[in-house]
């Protein structure tokens, strides 16, 4: 039995966007991370950014073929800083995104290594084990729809008890990848 965990506060990201300079920049509904906090918000005190409304002008060249647009990591991590969470969830729609949800992983777990990091999206589901070989700073992926998984691993935590019974979820045990 693991000892149970003080998990009071989530913080929900829908991340900047990272996309080729010649598609159209487009602002849409995070409804993902918006049902996650319709579920859990009787549980924890749960806080939402959606990046990309937020920094829609702020806009960064990453190389000839790539842009980066949405709130700056500085801007990100200042509210993650603020809030101290101990769960971050970061949406992953497509696999472009994810050299971001990579570094904002990476980023927060500098800030403070026992932030939990969790992605979930279609990218993510589909390439769990790759993700989580891949990037050390991540601790799990929700496969599917989140808004009852993430539930569980709240109170799966809290109680002190394994992630092993919780559908829907990969993550690390003992040093090997899990996925249920």
């Amino acid at each position: 039995m693991l000892a149970p965990k003080k998990i009071d506060k989530v913080f929900l990201l829908f991340p900047p966007v990272r996309l080729y300079k010649e598609t159209m920049k487009l602002v849409f509904p995070p409804l993902g991370v918006s049902y996650i906090a319709s579920v859990i918000r009787n549980e924890v005190n749960v806080q939402i950014m959606d990046a990309v409304a937020e920094g829609f002008y702020n806009e960064m060249e990453l190389d000839e073929d790539f842009i980066v647009y949405g709130s700056s990591y500085k801007e990100i991590l200042a509210r993650i800083e603020e809030f101290k969470p101990e769960i971050l969830g970061i949406t992953c729609l497509f696999s472009s995104v994810f050299p971001i949800v990579r570094e904002i992983c990476k980023m927060v777990k500098s800030l403070d290594p026992n932030i939990i990091t969790i992605t979930g999206g279609t990218y993510p589901t589909f390439c769990a084990e790759e993700l989580l070989q891949k990037e050390p700073a991540l601790d799990m992926i929700v496969l599917g729809e989140g808004e009852n998984t993430m539930l569980e691993i709240i109170r799966a935590l809290r109680q002190g008890q394994g992630l092993g019974n919780i559908d829907g979820l990969a993550f690390r045990e003992d040093g090997k990848i899990r996925i249920n």
